[in-house]
């Protein structure tokens, strides 16, 4: 990923799942199941100062049913700090089956993670 120092960004996360004719979207079965998935965002290295919002809910996909309503992360906020540079960006979705989903800690059971080099410009 290449990011303009200093910017701010829109982002939405898409999980595919190429192995199948046509490319199964599994973004869709993540929304419907809201309550039990919640992606979190790290940034590493030179580019750990960058700040990562969730800017969904699960209100947004389903209805609650815990009488809480707690982040996603489908869609979020990326903000590139002034003087940041090079590092990573890790995307991770955690599936909540065993833990209750609190909002702010990680599952036992994760369904996926992806680092991404990221390089910054003035």
């Amino acid at each position: 990923l290449t990011m303009k120092n200093g910017s701010t960004y829109s982002g939405v996360v898409q999980i595919l799942n190429e192995a199948e004719t046509p490319a199964e979207d599994i973004t869709t079965e993540v929304k419907e199941e809201a309550e039990e998935h919640m992606f979190w965002f790290t940034t590493s290295g030179g580019f750990s100062s960058a700040t990562v919002t969730r800017t969904d809910k699960e209100s947004d996909y389903v209805t609650a049913q815990t009488g809480t309503d707690h982040e996603v992360g489908v869609t979020f906020q990326l903000v590139v700090t002034p003087g940041v540079t090079a590092g990573i960006f890790t995307v991770a979705l955690d599936h909540y089956d065993d833990v209750a989903k609190d909002g702010s800690s990680r599952s036992n059971e994760t369904d996926i993670e992806v680092a991404f080099p990221v390089n910054v410009t003035p």
